[in-house]
């Protein structure tokens, strides 16, 4: 069995949300529902974070093999891959 997709965590992160949200709405008094609110915005706050960070991965890696052919073109190198 595979590991679930990002987009499928974080779909599956932001129904509890809602779902607690509105849990937590119905019954303000109740601690339960206030918990479930409380571990469900970490958890998608936690996915939100990941999603930046795995984002800045990647730009930095693009930023970083374009500096490396940039750096190849300039060298006047004519072996091309």
């Amino acid at each position: 069995m595979t590991a679930p997709a990002p987009t499928d965590a974080r779909a599956e992160a932001r129904e509890r949300f809602y779902r607690a949200a509105l849990w937590h709405a119905a019954d303000p008094q109740c601690s339960n529902a206030l918990a479930e609110f409380e571990d469900a915005y970490e958890a998608l706050s936690a996915l939100g974070k990941e999603a930046v960070t795995n984002s800045l991965a990647r730009a930095a890696a693009a930023r970083e093999r374009q500096a490396v052919l940039s750096a190849s073109n300039t060298t006047g190198r004519t072996d091309r891959a």
